[in-house]
Order: C-alpha cells, then structure tokens, then sequence
C-alpha cells in the first residue's frame, strides 16, 4: 500500500507533462478509442458483464465462471467504497478546468473535483485483473490488460484524470482482486492474534462468507 501511495506521490510530478502530450495528440482515431476505454470502465459494463458471468456459470454449473464473478464482486465492493471516500475527501479538480495537478478543495460535492482516485480506470483494471489470473493463456492475458490500461488512458485522453489518479486507481484494483481471489481460493487468512479464518466462495445462487475460529 505504501509503495503504491510513494509511486503515485512520485509519478504525480508528470501529471502536466501526461496531460499535455495527450492535448497534442487528438485525432479521430484516438477519440474512437478512448470511447472504447471509457466504455469498458463504467460501471453498468461491469455490472452487466459480472451478472451475466455468474448467471451462466450456474445454468451450466461452471465453478470457473461462478467463482470469477464471485471474486470480481467482491473486489469492486471494497475498492469502490476506498475510491468514492477519496475522491470525496480529496477534491481534487478534474485537468478540464485549468487549474493543475495540485489544484484539491476537499469535501468540494461536485463531480468536476472527483478527480481523485480513477473510478473508470479501477473497474477496468480489476475486471481485466480477475480474468487475467485465472485464464492461462498468454494473448488473452495481453489483451485483457490492453483493454484495462485502454481504460486509465482514455480518461487522460479525454481530461478526466491525471496520471496519478489512474496509476493508484489501477493499483488499487489489482490489489483488491488479489486479496480476494486468495480468499476464493480457499487460501485461508488469519489473524495470529485472535485465531480467527475465513474465506469466500459461491455456494448456491449466492456466496458463502464462513468464519472459523
């Protein structure tokens, strides 16, 4: 956690520097694109995509399918909240409004100073990040992360976000996913202190959350 916030701390020195490259390099092509990479970000595309996922994995009894879903859900929820608590209590204004990178007015309700952490780019990278480990399969895994990073760079693209905004928003995502797949996994986490272990996996037509002690 702390090296993805001294990372980021560090990569924000080329926040102006990101932002302008994209301002000069504008074009048909690339607007094209970047609707892709937003597309892939919102979150109905998630949802649809996660819904859809999990509802085929249980007509056709597919654990693979099932599980994925299971661990994207539960990797976006926590992220979500850690992303929707920053860019609140950040207020850091979007580039579109002219006033830099270090520009933060925090608890500013008004979604021109959400800047702070990339939604867009979180949902992407931990929805190509789920699929990515569990496929083994290097082209698709190239491809899923091209569509995540497509994602964080159409924001740029489009004024949205600094550099530093999708750089922990990805992280943040990819560390999520990772936390929970262990758990799905039925890597067992525990606590040395109270004993305690858990783990997350489908059961049914829902998840199971079990505790032991």
């Amino acid at each position: 956690f702390f090296a993805a916030v001294g990372g980021t701390f560090a990569l924000s020195y080329l926040d102006e520097e990101v932002y302008e490259f994209f301002l000069r390099n504008h074009s048909r092509a690339a607007d094209k694109l970047a609707d892709l990479g937003v597309e892939y970000g919102e979150p109905r595309t998630v949802v649809i995509l996660t819904g859809g996922v999990y509802v085929v994995g249980l007509v056709a009894q597919n654990e693979w399918l099932r599980e994925s879903a299971v661990i994207l859900t539960g990797a976006l929820l926590p992220a979500g909240l850690i992303q929707t608590a920053a860019k609140i209590t950040a207020g850091r204004a979007r580039p579109h409004l002219g006033f830099g990178h270090d520009s933060f007015e925090p608890f500013r309700r008004e979604e021109a100073y959400y800047s702070f952490v990339s939604g867009h780019t979180m949902v992407a990278m931990a929805t190509s990040h789920v699929f990515a480990k569990r496929i083994d399969n290097t082209v698709a895994k190239v491809g899923l992360y091209t569509l995540g990073a497509l994602a964080g760079t159409s924001r740029m693209y489009n004024e949205d976000h600094w550099l530093s905004d999708v750089v922990l928003g990805s992280a943040l995502a990819i560390a999520s996913v990772n936390n929970v797949a262990k758990l799905v996994a039925g890597d067992e986490r525990k606590d040395l202190k109270t004993g305690l272990q858990w783990r997350v996996q489908p059961y049914g037509r829902g998840a199971l959350v079990s505790l032991e002690w």
